[in-house]
């Protein structure tokens, strides 16, 4: 919900411009603005800190930066542009409509043979992020089922509107949204029961590493690392208590409300291409310091990269300081964006900090004269046994102290100067996270209010490093995922194409008290792609929402044949359907007047 902002300073003295900006993507900024202004990348500085909020819009760069750092590089004084709410609407990137058309072929069993798309993107004007986008929908295909013939194709729509970029999820709840209603079209049309559908069509996990056919834009086949997908349907199932819904559903009936339940299925591509890079170091007052060009937007980045380098180091996270976001601390980095930082920062922190407990194990055997395979590290320092069984302990400071040397004092042969090292985490292939979505609808039939009453996730992001940070990254794509879905719709005027909805008051979001309760359960299958076993959880919560409430409310009118396959739901919108089933069924009026 924050909105953009820049903040642009020339100091004389250093020659160096600072760009303070509420960006996903520092080092592309500072390289657009290299590029642009014609200035050596070391003379600028760009700062993103924490981001409250990014989602994919903040990703890309926007000329409000570049048009401070002329300004501020002409009149030598710091300038500031905030932008306000309705800006936001009219000049921020934005997700855009897709259409899509389905034909499918399928066994009596439920079984998938093949299927046929073709969809329509509209991109807005310009291409501010090339294809990603469209690509997002399509590159996966078909998501975490086993369907041998797949033919999809999406046209790209310029329009007059606002340009399109990734938002949580980048594309792929679109996707989702289009196989998980086709898995209910199959289930309602051959009479099965829709969970059964999609067991039976789920890749297997011991298919794995299976691969779809498709090509990364690399091209790089697609393939899926590792997961059991039918297991996290029955957790999400079970949950749910899925099997026993009929009994809820009658009980809503004599309230005069329609209770009904949605099931989606996804796997998403995570930990994407190219890098990330870290920096770990052990200074002589025993502060361990990680830095990191990855950045923040509210994931908890700090606290799961502390995490990491304490786990090698013997530390407690609390001694781990994390810098991130600054260009002038790190050298290089590339994006907050696609689940990605887990993955490639903290395998690169894990891989610097691997390094670090190394050189110090090292350092302390040759001192000592011992064997390394004897020694440990724990409480911040590396521990040996004397001949008596006692334990010896020589602290990461002490180390860090001799390592960083004096003047005119000769180091220790054999090893660089300080205790610290550098690591880059590169990704050839992304690592594909995967899970299971159950959501409860109550619907009024009076007013078309939809409430969601009860939402059950069972997710797979590999080695869950805090689990209380993953589970908040998917109950915050579930509320995302139900705004999305319930609540928010931007209008256009027919005529001219200007936004008619410009503000909160206008275009709605959800607040507390929609949000239902959100039941999670994790599942680790790790993957063999990182040193970690991560995968990322930003997104997982949004992919499969979107299609498991549409599937809760179609469930609840199911009884009146009402079908549902266009999001956003509107109240206006369900009493509309149910008015036009109504009016179908009601006998014909032979009265003469």
């Amino acid at each position: 919900m924050e909105c953009r902002g820049v903040v642009a300073s020339y100091d004389h003295f250093s020659d160096v411009l600072t760009l303070w900006t509420s960006t996903q993507s520092p080092y592309l900024v500072r390289r657009f603005l290299s590029q642009y202004i014609g200035r050596e990348e070391g003379k600028i500085r760009v700062v993103a800190t924490d981001v409250g909020g990014g989602f994919g819009p903040k990703c890309v760069h926007y000329p409000e930066e570049l048009a401070l750092a002329l300004a501020a590089l002409k009149i030598g004084r710091p300038l500031k542009w905030i932008e306000d709410r309705r800006e936001h609407f009219v000049a921020t990137t934005q997700s855009r409509d897709q259409v899509w058309e389905m034909e499918v072929a399928a066994e009596l069993d439920g079984k998938v043979s093949a299927l046929r798309a073709r969809a329509y993107h509209d991109n807005g004007a310009y291409l501010p992020y090339g294809l990603l986008l469209p690509l997002g929908s399509v590159v996966n295909m078909p998501g975490p089922y086993q369907i041998k013939s797949v033919d999809v194709t999406i046209d790209v729509l310029f329009t007059n509107v606002v340009p399109s970029s990734p938002i949580r999820g980048a594309g792929r709840p679109y996707a989702n949204f289009i196989l998980e209603r086709t898995m209910d079209c199959i289930a309602r049309n051959l009479k099965l029961d829709r969970a059964e559908v999609r067991r039976i069509n789920l890749i297997r996990k011991e298919q794995m590493p299976y691969s779809t056919g498709g090509k990364l834009p690399n091209g790089k086949p697609v393939m899926f690392d590792s997961g059991d997908y039918v297991a996290c349907l029955d957790m999400a199932l079970k949950a749910s208590s899925y099997t026993n819904f009929e009994r809820r559903r009658a009980e809503a009936r004599k309230r005069g409300r329609f209770l009904g339940i949605g099931i989606a299925s996804y796997n998403e591509d995570t930990g994407i291409a190219p890098y990330e890079g870290a920096h770990v170091q052990v200074f002589p007052s025993g502060k361990v310091v990680v830095t990191t060009g990855a950045g923040a937007q509210g994931q908890g980045l700090k606290t799961i990269l502390a995490q990491i380098a304490a786990d090698q180091l013997g530390t407690q996270p609390s001694d781990v300081s994390v810098e991130i976001s600054d260009t002038a601390a790190f050298p290089m980095g590339m994006s907050t964006a696609g689940s990605r930082n887990t993955v490639t920062a903290g395998s690169s922190v894990h891989q610097a900090a691997l390094g670090v407990r190394k050189k110090a194990i090292r350092f302390v055997a040759e001192m000592l004269e011992v064997d390394e395979g004897t020694l440990d590290i724990g409480a911040g320092a590396v521990i040996a046994r004397d001949v008596a069984g006692k334990n010896i302990q020589i602290s990461l400071a002490e180390i860090a102290q001799r390592l960083m040397g004096q003047v005119n004092v000769p180091g220790p042969s054999g090893f660089s100067p300080g205790l610290d090292a550098i690591a880059y985490h590169v990704v050839e292939r992304p690592v594909y996270a995967n899970g299971t979505n159950v959501a409860v609808v109550e619907v009024d039939p009076g007013t078309g209010r939809m409430d969601v009453v009860d939402y059950f996730v069972a997710h797979d992001c590999g080695t869950l490093i805090n689990p209380m940070l993953a589970g908040g990254q998917i109950v915050g794509g579930v509320a995302h995922g139900i705004s999305n879905t319930l609540f928010e719709r931007m209008v256009y005027d027919l005529n001219s194409g200007q936004p008619q909805t410009t503000n909160y008051g206008e275009y709605m979001i959800i607040t507390a008290p929609e949000m239902p309760r959100v039941h999670v359960e994790h599942m680790e299958s790790p993957s063999p792609l990182n040193p970690l076993g991560v995968k990322g959880a930003g997104e997982g919560g949004t992919i499969p929402c979107l299609a498991a409430v549409v599937g809760a409310v179609e469930d609840a009118l199911s009884h009146l044949g009402i079908k549902i396959n266009t999001y956003p739901l509107s109240p206006a919108r369900i009493t509309e359907l149910i008015a036009s089933k109504v009016a179908q069924r009601a006998p014909p009026d032979n009265s003469v007047s």
